[in-house]
């Protein structure tokens, strides 16, 4: 069998390899969309989570937030308005 190996064999197995190539190459952008996610998800709640805490708890007065960031009111309205359902990673620290 070995003696045999065509260029049709090699071609084969290159078309092959490159298959399972893309396939995992997609996997992987899966992988990372969903990891940025997840991240951007942790961002924001500790954007809101800070913003409470300068409104509520802390006894400094509240700092100016960056034009760049959301405030506190922007992130729920956001998130009131968009008539979604928490994320089912965050429904643990919403209480859902």
């Amino acid at each position: 069998m070995w003696e045999q190996i065509t260029k049709a064999d090699i071609q084969r197995a290159r078309a092959q390899l490159s298959l399972r190539r893309d396939e995992t190459l997609r996997r992987h952008a899966e992988e990372l969309a969903g990891l940025d996610a997840q991240l951007q998800d942790i961002e924001r709640f500790e954007g809101i989570v800070a913003a409470f805490f300068e409104e509520y708890i802390s006894t400094e007065p509240a700092s100016v937030v960056p034009e760049d960031e959301p405030s506190l009111s922007l992130a729920t309205n956001e998130h009131l308005n968009a008539g979604s359902v928490i994320a089912p990673r965050l429904r643990r620290f919403a209480g859902s």
